[in-house]
């Protein structure tokens, strides 16, 4: 679920010798047991 007050909060770089994939792509993330940012 987007939260609004993360926005602009994620940063991708690509991998060496691969290319970001178009912006219009989601990203999925995995919940992680853990501290929470």
């Amino acid at each position: 679920v987007p939260l609004p007050e993360e926005e602009g909060s994620t940063y991708v770089r690509p991998a060496a010798g691969h290319v970001l994939p178009a912006a219009a792509h989601p990203l999925v993330f995995d919940w992680r047991d853990g501290d929470l940012l």
